[in-house]
């Protein structure tokens, strides 16, 4: 399997679920801040039409692909590979870890709709997990140093981030130099909960599969002539 990849021009880490929890583990004893974020076709597509967002995605210390087709796209897409993603092994053994380890969260989402599903997921299945603050985006006025404010002061070790694409890369961008914390961890909006997908998503779910194959396909071509 190979451990660095460039999807549509974007380079990202491959790594399996026991081989990023360790470099995470790794960046925990060194007191290192460590930036994670699951990844699917839509924020490659994104990340191929802004900057910023790329810039964000290649600058990550841990990359999950929370869909498969991301690495079909490229043929890196094995049954043990698959398989996590679509159990979202990743997700569960770290919130296990978290939990276990009694480290506190705090959740930053759009709204508070967003957030109060987040939370409620957490504490149905990590009922132990320690959920130290809460901020929905939508009710800040103004600037979003308020937000700063509140996690720095409440230090948490982990922050949940459950923004869309690609307000939650441009808040890492702006504000990651800021942040207390240990790691953060961008989950993306309506995942956590793991929301079924209705038909229509499914539609664009494959449209952006056939998307982002034909990218991978233009950007083959042009390396060859």
């Amino acid at each position: 399997m190979i451990k660095e990849i460039k999807v549509a021009g974007i380079k990202l880490y491959n790594y399996n679920v026991f081989e990023n929890l360790a470099r995470i583990a790794k960046n925990l004893e060194a007191n290192v801040f460590t930036t994670i974020e699951e990844i699917d076709m839509k924020t490659i597509l994104l990340a191929k039409e802004d900057e910023s967002v790329k810039e964000v995605l290649e600058s990550l210390d841990v990359t999950v692909f929370s869909e498969a087709g991301v690495l079909d796209a490229i043929g890196e897409a094995t049954i043990l590979r698959r398989a996590e993603i679509e159990r979202r092994e990743f997700f569960l053994q770290f919130m296990k870890i978290v939990e276990h380890s009694g480290y506190t969260v705090y959740i930053i989402g759009k709204d508070q709709k967003e957030i109060a599903a987040a939370s409620q997921y957490l504490a149905d299945e990590f009922s132990r997990m320690k959920v130290s603050g809460l901020v929905a985006l939508d009710e800040i006025d103004g600037e979003d140093y308020g937000i700063i404010n509140d996690i720095n002061t409440l230090a948490p070790d982990i922050i949940l981030s459950v923004l869309p694409s690609p307000i939650q890369e441009k808040f890492l961008k702006e504000y990651k130099p800021m942040l207390l914390a240990k790691i953060w961890y961008g989950v993306g909006e309506g995942k956590i909960a793991g929301t079924r997908l209705t038909i229509g998503a499914k539609i664009m779910k494959k449209l952006r599969k056939l998307e982002l194959l034909r990218y991978v396909q233009e950007g083959k071509e042009n390396e060859e002539t």
